[in-house]
């Protein structure tokens, strides 16, 4: 954490030097963690009352108008240990001190920009559609799902702090700070029905273990998953059919060798399962009620046309997002129908709102 308190404070030091009102605030004196030293998660109680201390007097001074250069990415523990939040974890630090603001009940609005190098979220990962453009709204639940497969601009959790007290919050280009029109904004939306982004796990592994001798057995589920997270592997979704014959799931295609080489070392699934596995691909389509049998029988209708077998399928109860693991092989085909078939004439790939 070195390099972002050297930079804040060299930031702060630039401003005074122009006789800017600002002030250096190290993190680890406002936000209060867990003790998860890689991936804090903030006790917001104990913050809020930091906040109110340290930023609110100044803030609310009628005579000032001071910035606070804070530090990101840190915070400390209960008995002050320097704890760190993370991946994304200086846009974190933004969203935390706005949800506590929020939550002493600051007067003034808050809003949360993140300056970017580029200009906020696109639609499609330019790479498999060149013309892709820019999301100019999205909810948090869709904001986070793209977020969540593959979109690097932002982590999920910084919505997470912020999505139950409507904070808004922007995604905007530092090299273009006066641009008025083209950035991402992420807020609550109820009243719209599109596809709003596709996103994609490139290399993943569908992994099955099959067994006739041992349907009704309980527990299948649960050894598959303390096996996977005693070997720290994340299981993406699962699928099992209904005669409990077969059960599926999902991981990262980093993940995919020592996924197989756990189960094959645990004597349930090495003595009574056939275990196999296929290189897959995740395409992910997220908007706002997506779901609806229509959008869905359209989205399954012009993969296939282009021949893209759909090895299995998740979907979330919100209607937010669908995604479906595909032969590696078919992604791009598979990206390419659903742009063409059922994006093309949507209001979010015109890029206005």
């Amino acid at each position: 954490s070195f390099g972002e308190r050297f930079s804040t404070y060299i930031l702060n030091e630039y401003l005074q030097s122009k006789n800017f009102d600002s002030i250096f605030v190290s993190a680890n004196n406002l936000i209060i963690t867990d003790d998860r030293f890689n991936n804090a998660y903030p006790h917001y109680d104990l913050t809020n009352a930091r906040v109110k201390k340290q930023i609110v007097p100044l803030l609310e001074n009628p005579k000032k108008d001071t910035i606070f250069c804070i530090t990101g990415f840190i915070g400390r523990n209960k008995i002050g240990y320097i704890t760190t939040l993370g991946r994304g974890g200086s846009d974190y630090t933004a969203t935390i001190i706005a949800r506590s603001l929020y939550d002493i009940g600051s007067d003034r609005d808050i809003k949360v920009i993140l300056w970017k190098d580029v200009d906020g979220l696109l639609a499609i990962n330019p790479k498999y559609v060149p013309e892709s453009i820019l999301i100019r709204n999205l909810d948090y639940k869709e904001a986070k799902q793209i977020a969540n497969f593959g979109a690097k601009v932002l982590h999920p959790k910084c919505l997470e702090a912020i999505e139950k007290r409507n904070i808004p919050l922007e995604i905007r280009n530092f090299d273009n700070p006066l641009e008025k029109e083209d950035y991402t904004t992420v807020s609550k939306i109820t009243n719209r029905q599109q596809i709003k982004g596709i996103s994609t796990v490139e290399e993943a592994m569908i992994i099955t273990i099959t067994s006739g001798s041992m349907v009704d057995v309980p527990g299948v589920l649960a050894k598959i998953f303390e096996i996977m997270g005693k070997n720290k592997i994340s299981v993406s979704f699962v699928a099992q059919s209904s005669s409990e014959i077969s059960t599926s799931f999902v991981v990262r295609g980093e993940d995919g060798e020592k996924a197989i080489n756990a189960l094959e070392k645990e004597n349930f699934f090495s003595e009574f399962y056939e275990i196999s596995w296929e290189e897959v691909a995740i395409i992910n389509i997220t908007g706002l009620k997506i779901l609806e049998n229509k959008t869905k029988a359209e989205i399954f209708s012009a993969l296939a046309k282009r021949d893209v077998q759909v090895k299995a399928v998740s979907q979330s109860n919100d209607e937010f997002n669908l995604s479906l693991v595909v032969r590696r092989k078919d992604l791009i085909d598979g990206i390419e129908v659903i742009h063409e078939d059922l994006c093309a004439d949507f209001e979010t790939f015109k890029c206005v709102d």
